[in-house]
């Protein structure tokens, strides 16, 4: 008994270890709740408050992740810095919650949920009006985009290119064209997926079924001889390959049915782009012609060239094109640019070393572009002849 009591003595005896231990433990759990209380009296803590109480080398991320959540599901929001009307409560706050992490030590922190917290606390939250503003510009800058690319006539002789190749067979209407987005837009509702989710069910009860195949086949192989083994799986690999070509020609069956349910609809269109280009094409060459001769563009003719111009990007704005078409035209037109642009800046050196001044190219270049004989009988001085 005597040497009973003097263990528990020993035990019960607190050690300036174990004090302090309790202590900072007894800290740390006052600080969240205190964080806790703040947070749920204002509607929000800072990140300096959060990581003051939730110091780094203490608490590890997944810890953090927890706190994190609890302060979620109390209405509690995580924002950088208090309100300005605010501040000297937030400082007696702050004076109450903290650790013994100093702010200059959180600033140059390199834990990846933090400085995910302290980024995402400075992002301004969109409100509905704001995610609609934004969905505007990405379509208005998708529209700007196809727009430009459709003013080109390359683009509408690829198009037309591309109208003989679907119409020959050689390509299929998909590979031109957004198939789903042209088959919703045509028939005023999005594309029926109710194909391809039996075919995903198919593919699904298959790999389940080929499964237990597989489980049954290698029970009966344990107990076989290796060439008894090796034709079982040269039958297995050939079941499997014939349920992946049923499945793909199914889902290829689903797509022909889609393409050709607006096939003849988009092939009106291109004959209808087709023939406006016709129009817009000698416009185009007699607007070229009179400005190669110096002539004055008429104001009607001028009319009605833009007019067939706008019909034609309107026409052209109702073909959703396949992406890879897109990105395709896309770089076509850059590249010519490029070319352009090193040509433009070849001519300017030529200008400059010739003695004739930027200002002087660009005012006998724009809008005499087509003149054969260019710069024409205004510009006779030396620099020009050099030039």
């Amino acid at each position: 008994m005597a040497v009973k009591a003097t263990q528990q003595t020993d035990t019960d005896i607190a050690t300036p270890e174990n004090a302090e231990a309790a202590s900072g433990a007894d800290a740390a759990q006052q600080a969240i709740k205190t964080l806790m209380r703040l947070g749920k009296e204002r509607g929000y803590v800072t990140h300096d408050e959060l990581n003051a109480a939730l110091p780094e080398g203490d608490y590890t991320s997944e810890q953090i992740d927890d706190y994190m959540s609890k302060l979620s599901e109390m209405g509690v929001n995580v924002v950088e810095a208090a309100d300005t009307e605010e501040t000297a409560e937030g400082e007696d706050e702050e004076a109450r919650v903290s650790g013994n992490v100093s702010d200059s030590d959180v600033s140059g922190t390199d834990d990846p949920v933090r400085m995910y917290l302290r980024e995402m606390g400075s992002v301004e939250l969109l409100s509905r009006e704001g995610e609609i503003a934004i969905a505007k510009r990405i379509e208005a800058g998708r529209e700007l985009m196809i727009g430009g690319i459709c003013e080109s006539p390359l683009t509408i002789r690829a198009l037309l290119h591309w109208r003989d190749q679907i119409a020959d067979g050689v390509v299929p209407l998909r590979d031109i064209i957004d198939l789903e987005t042209t088959y919703a837009r045509i028939n005023g509702s999005p594309v029926d997926e109710k194909i391809l989710e039996n075919i995903e069910d198919g593919i699904e009860a298959s790999d389940l079924e080929d499964e237990d195949e597989e489980e049954e086949e290698e029970d009966e192989e344990a107990a076989e001889e290796s060439e008894d083994e090796e034709g079982d799986a040269d039958t297995d690999t050939s079941t499997r390959d014939a349920n992946t070509g049923d499945e793909s020609e199914d889902l290829n069956m689903s797509l022909a049915a889609m393409e050709d349910a607006i096939r003849d609809q988009m092939m009106a269109r291109f004959d209808e782009i087709a023939t406006l280009f016709k129009q817009f094409s000698k416009s185009q060459d007699r607007r070229l012609a009179r400005m190669a001769n110096g002539e004055a563009l008429p104001t009607r003719s001028e009319a009605t060239h833009l007019e067939l111009k706008v019909r034609l990007v309107e026409l052209m704005e109702g073909v959703s094109f396949n992406p890879n078409r897109i990105e395709a035209l896309s770089e076509q037109l850059f590249m010519l640019n490029k070319h352009v642009t090193g040509i433009d800046g070849r001519l300017m050196r030529l200008a400059s070393g010739a003695g004739v001044s930027r200002a002087q190219l660009l005012e006998a270049w724009t809008g005499r572009e087509c003149i054969d004989d260019w710069p024409g009988e205004s510009y006779r001085s030396n620099q020009w002849r050099k030039l």
